[in-house]
């Protein structure tokens, strides 16, 4: 019997086993099938313990960089875009969540240099100056 079933779906040891098991199959460059588990464990999160979560942002992180490898720059950028401005706007420019989401973003930015990457992102050098990154 699963964590899920035992647990149920919505139970943070269930959520951490599917994040983690999402994390290692991107980590084996197998990011077609990490994407929708990490999908569904970050909308899980977000309704479980809310977006400002340590390990909802972890996700976020992780989800976005998956995103990106597999050719999904836009949403990618747009899922730390907004993040990022509920982080900065709920715990401040310096809290270390805030800081830890705009490192993501600006190498995401830095990253889709030269490629579409949507309307109202910043540039990486942008990010990185207004959250002293560098």
């Amino acid at each position: 019997m699963s964590k899920k079933e035992t647990l149920g779906a919505q139970h943070e040891s269930t959520l951490k086993s599917m994040n983690n098991l999402a994390v290692f199959l991107a980590e084996q460059k197998k990011f077609k099938e990490a994407a929708p588990m990490m999908e569904e464990a970050l909308a899980s999160y977000k309704e479980a313990v809310g977006i400002q979560a340590s390990d909802t942002l972890y996700l976020v992180r992780n989800y976005s960089q998956v995103l990106f490898a597999l050719g999904e720059r836009p949403k990618a950028l747009q899922l730390v875009q907004e993040t990022l401005f509920v982080i900065e706007r709920d715990q401040g420019k310096e809290d270390r969540d805030t800081i830890g989401l705009a490192s993501t973003y600006a190498h995401l930015l830095k990253a889709a240099q030269g490629t579409p990457a949507g309307d109202g992102h910043s540039s990486a050098d942008e990010i990185t100056a207004k959250y002293k990154l560098g």
